[in-house]
């Protein structure tokens, strides 16, 4: 079976096709890089190439990667994934880099963290292993996202310190929380169509943020006084067509705060930090 050649007839660049075929490889077969690169010449049994079929045909049709292996990773660690939840982007690393950054503000406290919208629960995990003197609350208005996040809590020795809530945005929200995170739909209703085609293998309740692209964002951002402590901080992921709407939103509610714009390692608009001055 030629898979680069099927991954190229597919869409995928050289580069992608490459790759993906390796780790496709490697995921059926269950071995590791050093295994794959130093048997490239060994026959692969019948067995194997026929188990190789249905992943292959799936990424053919553009069916992510993720959901195809049944994991992903974020922050140098390995998340199960599945459609249940939105696919984490490195992107999102930036937040858990600000909450850290900022968390060290808060350390004469017991620090509180709200995640909203966790969906697989990569950033509330994440910022429980790193900052181990946290409690954490992670709500999504999913039932199923939550049980996948739950699922990664468990593999990372957490669960148990995440209180994981059913509600909307921060609606379930009962004290005031140092640091509040969010990764919420914002990309704009007519955008979606223009999008890669892997897209629509994800769930779009967790991408459509409206025909503005601010149906979730701007009503979170004026939740938001009642659920930050003074001088808590506010890390909103946004897309570059919201920043400009998602600041005035910030800045007419936060009058005497500080709200900023945040680019992500290639230079686009990706994170609305606001501090509750």
């Amino acid at each position: 079976m030629e898979v680069r050649t099927t991954l190229l007839k597919a869409g995928l660049s050289e580069a992608d096709s490459r790759l993906e075929g390796e780790l496709l490889l490697r995921n059926v077969l269950g071995w590791d890089a050093v295994r794959l690169y130093t048997s490239l010449h060994d026959e692969i049994s019948e067995e194997a190439v026929s188990r190789l079929r249905d992943p292959i045909a799936r990424r053919a049709v553009r069916e992510p990667l993720a959901y195809i292996i049944g994991h992903c990773d974020f922050f140098n660690r390995k998340f199960q994934i599945d459609k249940r939840a939105l696919i984490p982007r490195p992107e999102t690393e930036l937040l858990v880099e600000r909450a850290i950054a900022m968390s060290y503000h808060h350390k004469g406290e017991g620090l509180r963290i709200a995640d909203i919208g966790t969906g697989s629960g990569i950033l509330a995990i994440t910022l429980a292993l790193e900052l181990p003197q946290s409690e954490i609350v992670a709500v999504d208005t999913s039932k199923e996202a939550l049980e996948l996040a739950k699922s990664n809590g468990i593999l990372h020795g957490v669960s148990d310190r995440i209180n994981w809530v059913i509600g909307f945005l921060t609606k379930p929200l009962t004290e005031q929380h140092n640091i509040v995170v969010a990764n919420l739909p914002y990309v704009l209703s007519d955008n979606l169509a223009n999008l890669e085609p892997e897209i629509g293998f994800e769930p779009l309740d967790a991408l459509d943020g409206g025909p503005c692209g601010m149906r979730y964002i701007e009503p979170m951002i004026q939740d938001l006084p009642a659920r930050m402590i003074p001088d808590g901080v506010a890390l909103l992921e946004i897309d570059p067509t919201v920043a400009a709407p998602a600041k005035k939103a910030a800045l007419a509610t936060f009058p005497g705060g500080k709200t900023t714009v945040l680019t992500d390692f290639a230079g686009h608009a990706r994170c609305l930090e606001i501090v509750n001055n």
